[in-house]
């Protein structure tokens, strides 16, 4: 037998994915000292710590230093408080009047971060997001490089750290993280399972009991639906035998399947409807019987993607300039597989009227990879198509550079004449609250050198980017530091700032003063800010209603509707500052005017952290008020 024919022989008994395994030397040309840190960092030895500190920085730091100020993270927060104060592991309502929407993984986490912390605060309930977030970016390099490369894992679990969307929910006390970063585990498992790179079968399985446990059967349906396209696509029906399926179902029914009938046990046919029925089918079908949110057109969570995978998406759009030349190296199993895992993300949730950008996070793991394998082939042919890489690299460039250049005048304006310089600037944005670059001034004050070198370290990137010209690794390099400083500064200051404007603790603590353990009930609706600051079940309720409250919380606009008579009835003793930027959105504390000691005028509570909050009286008299801890002690 000749040479020839052994080697033929040889590669026979090669599978197809490995022979078209992405070698990283394969496509990698002669490269600067420059461009090499990038294979320095991918070793594992390196990466996995180095991806850990990265990931720890950009999402943990400051992740407490700021109160809530949207509605969504209070809401999940007081069932995480319900947990800690005897409402039960099964089913925590929502500040003791509702059940939830979503099963409690999340808040079981939160709850035993708390109890660990002694305390639960805005730290302990965001934690769980925070910590899940950095796993998932490790587990993203681990997989990858089995699967492809190190240079590939590393570039992927990079850009899935510092996108929009992922940047945000990691930092949010939502669920959507913990779904994310369990389904994450279980669409890579199941290709590291079918392509014979590992011998473990119940991670898949149990990743799919947490995904249930974490927001519902959508955990299982979505990674189930890829995987079955995938098979049927690539015809490897033998896998089916390989995933032992009797076994693993068995543990989804006992994990997962166990908590919803206990919950059935518990909550009765009130929680069949709520989160079996109104969360998950009445989304799908039409259905006058739920009331569904945030519906929009078939085609907002394409634009939604392209908006949440920022900075990126300009150079996901270059990359695919690459995918004639990958073809040729990546086009396999794994790669269509990748291709599958997004489509089917992308195409499931066109299907519900609700629609979120946040739902598509599922595919954000895979979409990171393709853009990074798609990056690494671009490399090898970016003198073919040198005018796309160019405006590319100028764009970015150009945007990250005047963003660092307005955020610096924006800084030396404010040093210079003080917080009215930025109220005039952001003025005609639509912000109408003054008390933010009140906030903004503080928390620049608090680290000025810090203020100063991120901007100009922008600056720097998009400066960096535009001299990159044709080289596809510092333009990853430019746009990577140009985000990681966009991330510190909106971490340090910008979050923090909106939040001591815009929330509604200081306003809750000094109502809860005042009222000093007397009733409190809410008018109108439940507002969870106030269930969660006040650590108390402010029950919901109307004058008719409730005979003995003393005091009552309610929205301005609601106040605004009362009838003549029911006003006359209530007297305002203290106004929020607002709840938006446009100026709107402020809460009352009402007090019953046929009681003595009711106030016949109206004061507002400042925001601002408890070392500088106060309370104005319309006539512009101040007196110091300084709010108790904003933690609530489980012990």
């Amino acid at each position: 037998m000749d040479d020839s024919s052994l080697r033929l022989g040889i590669a026979s008994e090669i599978s197809d994915n490995e022979r078209l395994r992405v070698q990283p030397e394969a496509i990698a040309p002669v490269e600067s000292i420059a461009n090499r840190w990038l294979d320095t960092l991918a070793a594992p030895r390196i990466a996995v710590p180095f991806l850990l500190a990265f990931g720890m920085v950009i999402l943990i730091v400051n992740l407490g230093a700021y109160p809530s100020y949207t509605k969504g993270e209070p809401r999940e927060a007081v069932r995480v408080l319900d947990i800690l104060r005897g409402g039960g592991w099964i089913l925590p309502t929502q500040a003791g009047i509702g059940l939830p929407w979503k099963p409690p993984l999340m808040y079981w986490l939160g709850a035993l971060i708390s109890m660990a912390a002694g305390t639960v605060n805005e730290w302990t309930v965001r934690l769980p997001s925070g910590l899940l977030a950095v796993g998932g970016i490790v587990c993203c390099y681990l997989y990858v490089r089995r699967l492809f490369d190190d240079r590939s894992a590393f570039i992927a679990a990079l850009i899935l750290a510092t996108t929009f969307q992922y940047e945000q929910s990691g930092t949010a006390a939502r669920v959507d993280m913990t779904l994310t970063f369990c389904m994450e585990i279980a669409f890579f498992e199941f290709i590291a399972i079918a392509e014979g790179l590992t011998q473990r079968r119940m991670l898949l399985y149990a990743a799919l009991a947490a995904a249930v446990l974490a927001k519902g059967p959508i955990g299982v349906a979505l990674p189930g639906i890829a995987i079955l396209a995938w098979i049927a696509a690539e015809r490897r029906w033998s896998v089916v035998h390989d995933l032992r399926i009797l076994r693993g179902c068995l543990l989804i029914m006992v994990v997962a399947g166990g908590w919803y009938a206990a919950a059935t046990v518990v909550g009765g046919h009130a929680f069949v409807h709520r989160q079996i029925l109104a969360e998950n089918l009445y989304r799908l079908l039409p259905s006058h019987a739920f009331h569904e949110p945030h519906q929009h057109p078939f085609y907002f969570v394409e634009l939604a993607l392209l908006a949440g995978y920022l900075p990126w998406t300009g150079l996901a759009g270059l990359a695919f300039v690459a995918i004639p030349d990958i073809k040729k190296r990546t086009w396999n199993s794994r790669f269509r597989y990748l291709v599958i895992w997004i489509a089917t993300v992308l195409v499931f949730y066109n299907l519900p009227r609700s629609k979120r950008g946040v739902y598509l996070l599922a595919l954000y793991p895979a979409l990171a990879t393709l853009t990074a394998l798609m990056l690494n082939g671009i490399r090898s042919r970016a003198a073919d198509s040198p005018r796309v890489i160019r405006l590319t690299a100028l764009a970015e460039g150009l945007a990250f550079g005047a963003a660092g250049l307005a955020t610096l005048a924006c800084e030396a304006g404010i040093w210079l004449v003080g917080p009215r310089f930025l109220a005039s600037v952001i003025k005609p944005l639509g912000v109408r609250v003054p008390e933010l670059s009140v906030q903004l001034l503080r928390a620049f004050n608090g680290h000025p050198a810090i203020a100063v070198m991120l901007p100009a370290a922008a600056c720097v990137s998009g400066a960096y980017s535009i001299w990159a010209r044709l080289d596809t690794d510092k333009l990853f390099t430019a746009v990577l530091a140009a985000i990681s400083c966009a991330i510190l500064a909106a971490h340090l200051f910008i979050v923090p700032a909106l939040g001591h404007t815009l929330t509604l603790k200081y306003f809750t603590r000094e109502s809860m003063k005042i009222a000093d353990g007397h009733r409190v009930v809410n008018l109108g609706s439940t507002n969870f800010d106030v269930a969660f600051y006040s650590g108390r079940n402010i029950r919901m309720g109307s004058l008719g209603q409730t005979h003995g409250a003393k005091f009552f919380i309610c929205w301005q606009r609601y106040y605004r509707l009362l009838p003549e008579a029911s006003r006359r009835r209530l007297a305002i003793v203290m106004m929020s500052s607002p709840t938006s930027l446009s100026g709107h959105g402020r809460m009352l504390l009402l007090k019953r005017s046929d009681l003595p000691n009711a106030l016949s005028s109206a004061t507002e509570i400042a925001p601002g952290p408890p070392d500088t909050m106060h309370l104005t009286r319309p006539s512009g008299t101040q007196a110091s008020a300084r709010s108790s801890s904003s933690d609530y002690n489980p012990g």
